[in-house]
């Protein structure tokens, strides 16, 4: 994998800070948001995690809002959580590649953040 800027910071590396964002859902997402906003606008790693954690908490909030509103709905439940089980796995592995996988609506929204 090419060197690139983000994986060229000093300390704990995106790699492992990137999946984290997504790690416990949005409320992993919310803390690492807090977070990076304290982090200096020179740190290389502030814009790869602010974008994931605002990723993370913006598609896991809008699951878990989905799944309490429509938990009465026969398999829905079963559904949202397999879509979010999907999702966590696809999003925690790119974040470990370094990219900015950005999904369709979700990612335009978190960018915005």
């Amino acid at each position: 994998m090419p060197s690139s800027p983000v994986n060229d910071a000093p300390g704990i590396g995106p790699n492992i800070l990137g999946p984290l964002c997504y790690a416990g859902g949005w409320l992993t997402g919310l803390i690492f948001f807090v977070a990076v906003r304290q982090m200096p606008v020179t740190d290389p790693r502030q814009r790869f995690l602010r974008f994931h954690s605002a990723q993370s908490l913006v598609v896991f909030g809008a699951i878990s809002i989905a799944w309490i509103v429509l938990a009465w709905v026969p398999l829905m439940p079963l559904m949202l959580s397999g879509l979010g089980f999907v999702l966590w796995l696809l999003l925690m592995f790119k974040a470990y590649e370094g990219g900015y996988y950005k999904l369709p609506i979700a990612g335009d929204f978190a960018e915005q953040l």
